[in-house]
């Protein structure tokens, strides 16, 4: 069936998108960035590009500490907290290896042609091995849900897993979706923007065209503002879609079925139905309850740097 082939059924794998989530929730615990006077898309740079000393999460020890309680959570099974401490040490990685190509921008165009075309390919390797890290990673994010072993293009990495997971169809698809999903995040953080500017364009002033560009290419996608109005209320999303699923969608599922016999319109029918009311009931929460909670939690979490400082 076509919504089952790989990478194609990332586009509605719930437990895929909630890995992702788990890691997320771990890399912006660790990530301190000024937020205001900022756009959504410059969040997003800032958030992959700031220096060590503007993270609270610094210390080597720590990192080692981390990794091991990651590693010793994998081997309990424990995905989800797994996955979060993944995210502590995927935001340290801009920390480590340094991603901010404004200095080689800059740079490049003072350089011969010959030098710039040479960057050129560079970066071109830098692309080829993202794209392949980011599509090998929604092929792990594939992974199928029943019968994965005996599944074409997962029989192999499907013996390759902890003793704790083998012999368990969920437990190895959890294990496998756990992988792509950090190997997912990586190819977003180390891919780079989509070219380097022209030599002759150093005394060229930015434009919006410009700007866009210099944007890393895998993280374009999520610097829309529809994309930045879904992740404002995701939490929201996560919150009510089992409310929403079990009235809204389970009322136009019988409510269709007496009009279509066809399972195919029926089921989109009532698929666009919930979404549209899913969307609307976590907007309403979003705004009602979810932002004002992270209003209050912020400007308690900032009385309490205040009165530490004293």
């Amino acid at each position: 069936m076509f919504w089952q082939l790989p990478i194609i059924r990332v586009l509605h794998s719930g437990r895929s998108s909630v890995t992702i989530f788990f890691i997320m929730s771990g890399y912006v615990m660790t990530v301190k960035t000024p937020w205001s006077g900022s756009t959504p898309s410059n969040r997003i740079q800032r958030a992959t590009g700031h220096p060590r000393g503007q993270r609270p999460f610094r210390s080597s020890c720590s990192i080692a500490g981390v990794l091991a309680l990651g590693c010793w959570l994998v081997q309990l099974g424990d995905f989800d907290q797994a996955l979060f401490c993944a995210g502590l040490l995927l935001a340290e990685i801009p920390c480590l290896v340094p991603l901010d190509e404004s200095a080689s921008h800059t740079t490049s165009t003072t350089l011969s042609p010959y030098r710039h075309w040479r960057n050129c390919f560079a970066l071109a390797a830098r692309h080829a091995w993202a794209i392949a890290l980011f599509i090998l990673a929604l092929h792990l994010l594939s992974y199928p849900e029943i019968r994965g072993p005996a599944t074409p293009g997962f029989r192999t990495i499907s013996k390759l897993v902890p003793g704790f997971y083998k012999g368990d169809w969920e437990r190895i698809q959890q294990f496998w979706i756990s992988v792509g999903s950090v190997l997912f995040i990586v190819a977003l953080i180390f891919s780079p923007p989509l070219h380097l500017p022209y030599p002759d364009s150093a005394a060229l002033p930015p434009s919006s065209t410009t700007v866009e560009t210099q944007r890393p290419l895998l993280q374009r996608p999520f610097t829309t503002r529809f994309a930045q109005y879904l992740g404002r209320i995701s939490y929201s999303l996560y919150l009510a879609h089992g409310a929403v699923n079990h009235t809204a969608a389970g009322a136009a599922d019988a409510a269709l079925s007496r009009a279509w016999r066809d399972y195919c319109a029926q089921a989109l029918c009532a698929a666009l139905i919930n979404t549209l009311v899913l969307v609307w009931a976590s907007d309403l929460f979003w705004r009602a309850i979810n932002a004002r909670a992270v209003r209050a939690a912020r400007w308690l979490w900032g009385r309490a740097l205040a009165a530490g400082a004293e």
